[in-house]
């Protein structure tokens, strides 16, 4: 699982060394089928100082065993890639900052074509669409929309469509 992880990063042009590395490093993992408990934990953890300067992400991940897994760490990879130009900077999460992770993570369902991973995601996308958080309701929106025009293209192009797009909801 971990190849499928690196390859869909490289295949995407999202793999970023340094933010790889930083993922690994400072990822917390549990078995994700072994410990409930821990799933209520599943995201990046942002730690401010008190002049909200950002000291560290702490992304908390399940181990990569299956496709499922690697969707989570996919969506968090994300969430870390965006984020960590901002380390040792004022840091404020954006309400757009569900878009990207969720658009990856959408495009590694699509091209994995896993009917558990596709049932996830319908269950994802409900959670979502009937949440009252504007935050996931746009960003499933918007990644559905990304989704229509994306060819392999590189992570600046993609958040800049991203923010054009955002700018028609907001």
């Amino acid at each position: 699982m971990n190849n499928k992880f690196f390859e869909f990063l490289h295949t995407h042009n999202i793999y970023d060394e340094e933010v790889y590395k930083y993922f690994l490093n400072h990822s917390d993992n549990f078995d994700y089928y072994n410990e409930d408990f821990y799933r209520c934990y599943i995201g990046c953890n942002y730690i401010k100082d008190r002049n909200d300067i950002l000291k560290e992400i702490r992304p908390c991940v399940p181990r990569r065993v299956d496709d499922i897994t690697t969707m989570i760490n996919i969506h968090e990879y994300v969430h870390t890639l965006c984020a960590y130009s901002r380390l040792n900077r004022k840091f404020k999460l954006d309400d757009n900052c569900e878009i990207l992770p969720i658009f990856y993570e959408k495009l590694f369902i699509l091209e994995c074509n896993n009917p558990q991973l596709n049932a996830y995601e319908n269950v994802l996308d409900s959670a979502a669409l009937g949440s009252s958080d504007i935050r996931y309701i746009t960003a499933t929106k918007i990644s559905n929309e990304l989704l229509d025009s994306y060819e392999y293209d590189e992570f600046k192009l993609v958040s800049k469509k991203m923010k054009k797009l955002n700018r028609k909801y907001y």
